[in-house]
């Protein structure tokens, strides 16, 4: 039989069905780069996480890349995930989906079975993500900025494994409509002045020295700090107070976490895996903290990552003046603003 000069319809189609299973089958395989960081992720939970917060541990990864998403350290990995085979990251089988779970590439704890993991895309694509949102430049990722990421989203699939899910989280007051408070503070000619107040406020306490001395410097500059807020909320719109102490929880918390752990790894001389570049020093680390605290208006991203640092950095002035808070936080559902209250009043 001839060979036809002109490729058939059904010719055409099963190529078409060849090159697509080829793609599918290549899409499948996660990037040697990719898998690396997640291997990152998992290791400095295990090493870190229980003693940074109790009850933290390794989570659940969902990895988003182009048509698929990879799922590692899950406890039992529903319907739809394939395991592929030989591929492991941080010691976990690699599953994966050909699909999506999620709506979008985006960074967000996610129900996957019955338990939360952290929803994020590969680094490329959740940089795209990024310029998307903030026009290009304003945050640029490397492997580093990408596995803190990482660290501080499996905090709150901490949370939420923890609670059941968003709707089960504790409420610091009423609810309210953050967008529309948000968009209220937007208006708020002095916000940028009170918040830089704030924050450099409690980077006194942060930073008051060791000794009976400078626990009282801590003290004195807690006190000085809730004086500042309860005075900023007297002008501030209405549900400021509810949406800073609830986002304080939720975001705050997962900032200290993610900011002590890597402290915590890189003054050990945490070994960085292989392919992947030595994460920042302990100073660079608290630096650039301190320096967003100092002046939360420099913080790209909006007004809701203000509050991350400002709530951070209640949790480092708790360490030195209520050591027992965390447990009190995270599962106790307690605002850091409370129990800095507390401390502050002895």
């Amino acid at each position: 039989m001839t060979r036809p000069t002109h490729p058939t319809p059904v010719f055409r189609a099963a190529a078409a069905l060849a090159a697509a299973l080829l793609a599918a089958a290549a899409c499948a395989q996660p990037n040697p780069a990719d898998l690396a960081r997640m291997a990152e992720v998992e290791r400095l939970l295990e090493a870190y996480a229980p003693a940074v917060w109790p009850g933290w541990s390794a989570q659940a990864l969902l990895v988003r890349h182009g048509p698929v998403e990879y799922l590692v350290a899950h406890p039992s990995p529903p319907e739809g995930f394939a395991r592929l085979d030989g591929v492991e990251a941080g010691g976990y089988p690699v599953y994966v989906l050909h699909g999506h779970l999620t709506p979008a590439p985006i960074a967000t704890s996610w129900p996957v079975g019955d338990a939360w993991a952290v929803a994020i895309p590969v680094l490329d694509e959740f940089q795209s993500a990024i310029d998307a949102a903030l026009g290009p430049g304003v945050v640029t990722l490397d492997d580093g900025s990408y596995v803190r990421a990482l660290v501080h989203e499996t905090f709150h699939a901490f949370q939420m494994n923890t609670y059941g899910g968003p709707g089960r989280l504790p409420r610091a007051d009423e609810s309210v409509d953050e967008r529309a408070v948000l968009a209220a503070l937007e208006r708020v000619p002095t916000l940028d002045e009170r918040q830089r107040q704030q924050g450099r406020t409690l980077a006194g306490a942060l930073t008051a020295p060791a000794g009976p001395e400078g626990d009282a410097e801590a003290v004195a500059a807690a006190r000085a700090f809730l004086a500042l807020r309860e005075a900023w909320r007297d002008e501030a719109p209405a549900g400021t107070r509810a949406l800073e102490r609830q986002v304080e929880w939720v975001e705050g918390l997962a900032r200290y976490a993610d900011v002590t752990l890597m402290r915590r790894a890189a003054r050990d001389g945490f070994p960085p895996g292989p392919g992947l570049p030595p994460m920042p020093t302990a100073d660079a680390v608290w630096t650039e903290f301190l320096g967003q605290l100092r002046d939360p208006a420099s913080i790209p991203g909006g007004l809701r990552d203000r509050l991350y640092v400002l709530g951070a950095a209640q949790g480092f002035a708790l360490d030195r003046l209520a050591p027992g808070w965390r447990e009190r936080a995270l599962p106790g559902g307690e605002t850091a603003e409370d129990l800095l209250a507390e401390a502050a009043a002895r």
